[in-house]
């Protein structure tokens, strides 16, 4: 989810009906949370949230005690944000170099254009030493209605994005495709689906307690080859 690149996303973002419904995926959601924090070394850092959207991930962050900035485009969103008591800039260019201890990104790069711009602006608001976290939609063959939908403009393979994210200047810390059920479970949707993108409450529901919890020991083994989304640690590493 700076300026030149992320204005190029429409101000209404086409898919908040999803972004609300995927609020009942439990499982999904608490296993997002455990990586954001898995990345966090300390309560006192400064976290960045770049693309916020409806404040979700946020929220859980804020409760850890952390002071919290929040980078969101569309403008309805913005204002929820704010509405929440988040301190919250419309893009990147608003926060300072250096400014925060950790950033981190659920699902947003795929909307840019100009990811590699973006990529290069996170790095630069990051402290040295600190750590960034990537989660992105992986694999072009799973692209569908849904993508289209909420406007993602691509699908990573992780050769890619280990590429823009090392040229932005980011030492690689881990890298893995994850959500192997979730890659059969798109590529179903992608032929068996509908055409508008949508999703229900009860197949995100019936995903999440049923098929997602198998990811644990499928993402071991198929994780190098193969998922619904790529995950990224990387580290911006001191000046010699």
């Amino acid at each position: 989810m700076e300026e030149t690149s992320q204005s190029k996303i429409n101000t209404a973002y086409s898919g908040v009906d999803n972004l609300e419904t995927m609020k009942y995926a439990v499982n999904y959601n608490a296993y997002l949370l455990r990586n954001i924090f898995s990345g966090c070394d300390s309560a006192d850092y400064v976290c960045l949230d770049f693309g916020a959207g409806n404040g979700f991930f946020a929220n859980e962050v804020r409760k850890s005690g952390k002071r919290l900035v929040c980078v969101e485009k569309d403008d309805t969103l913005r204002q929820e944000l704010r509405e929440s008591s988040f301190e919250v800039k419309m893009s990147l260019q608003e926060v300072g170099t250096e400014e925060v201890d950790y950033v981190y990104s659920l699902n947003v790069l795929e909307h840019i254009e100009d990811d590699s711009h973006i990529l290069a602006e996170l790095f630069r608001v990051l402290k040295h030493g600190k750590r960034a976290f990537i989660y992105v939609p992986a694999m072009t063959m799973l692209y569908s209605s849904m993508d289209r939908k909420v406007g993602h403009i691509r699908r990573y393979s992780r050769d890619e994005l280990i590429r823009k994210v090392k040229s932005a200047g980011f030492r690689l810390e881990h890298c893995t495709y994850c959500d192997t059920v979730g890659f059969v479970s798109t590529l179903v949707y992608k032929f068996l689906g509908n055409t508008d993108g949508s999703i229900n409450r009860r197949t995100v529901v019936f995903f999440d307690r049923v098929l997602f919890p198998l990811n644990r020991f499928l993402d071991w083994v198929f994780g190098n080859w193969l998922g619904k989304n790529i995950i990224v640690l990387a580290r911006k590493d001191a000046p010699l």
